[in-house]
């Protein structure tokens, strides 16, 4: 495992003597990593298929996801997911649509889902996608509480990835088109610039995120997973062999599992 030290304190957070475990291979585009019932939960994009991994052992779930990107399991146990070819978020078990269009007008192509302790769904949708009919003609954030979707910001670019600090009072935010990752202010919903990315930092876009119980951001691409302090510093990267879309916790909260391209990952922490 190759790392990028700009802070001395990365190393208290990665195991540099961890080795970049590959679980499983020969995907198209992976994404959308989730744990459920202890097994990791996963999207081809790609391929419009969802995978179940564990022990050792892929399942697959489904070959109809509706090219699916974004997962997340709620606190009352559905699955959902941002299903870009619906312009909504669905359910994965059932196949319902929860929301897929806002004063009549459908939504662009969903992207990533994270839910509120509150029960509220906030998500992105940037507008990357051609289709007929009514469009939005632009990039949103949204928030869905109670059959109510209320835009949250409008003028970021390419909205993509989404996470909440471990209080929730901050939602974090990745514009991939910018790379940027913004922290926003719930109890007053203003915005704040947290970290900016440079193209030099190797291949990707910041895309998907995480974060840990201490507060610690790590962001897929570019160039591999990003290290981020609460306060926006940067700590670091660890290197991938594949471009790293999306990541999550594992089941100790000490390891990440990442969706890289072709593969899954899983990588230790301390």
């Amino acid at each position: 495992m190759e790392l990028m030290v700009l802070r001395e304190k990365l190393l208290d957070i990665v195991d540099e003597s961890a080795e970049l475990e590959q679980l499983a291979t020969g995907f198209q585009f992976t994404e959308g990593p989730v744990l459920r019932d202890g097994a990791l939960w996963f999207t081809d994009f790609y391929r419009d298929q969802i995978f179940r991994y564990e022990n050792g052992e892929v399942t697959l779930v489904t070959d109809d996801s509706h090219r699916t990107i974004g997962m997340t399991l709620t606190r009352d146990g559905r699955l959902l997911g941002c299903a870009s070819d619906l312009h909504g978020i669905m359910d994965v078990d059932s196949g319902d649509v929860l929301v897929d269009s806002i004063f009549g007008i459908r939504l662009s192509g969903t992207n990533d889902i994270v839910e509120h302790s509150s029960g509220r769904l906030y998500f992105t949708d940037p507008y990357v996608r051609e289709f007929e009919g009514r469009k939005l003609g632009r990039s949103m954030v949204f928030c869905y509480d109670g059959g109510v979707l209320s835009p949250l910001f409008f003028d970021l670019p390419w909205p993509n990835g989404l996470a909440f600090s471990p209080d929730e009072r901050t939602l974090y935010v990745i514009d991939s088109r910018e790379l940027r990752l913004y922290a926003v202010d719930m109890a007053t919903n203003t915005r704040r610039l947290l970290t900016q990315f440079s193209k030099g930092m190797g291949a990707g876009l910041p895309d998907g995120m995480c974060v840990r119980t201490d507060g610690t951001i790590f962001v897929a691409g570019p160039g591999g997973v990003s290290v981020i302090e609460p306060d926006g510093t940067l700590l670091g990267r660890v290197k991938t062999p594949e471009i790293c879309a999306n990541l999550c916790l594992d089941e100790t909260g000490n390891g990440l599992y990442l969706t890289a391209s072709t593969s899954i990952y899983h990588l230790k922490l301390k």
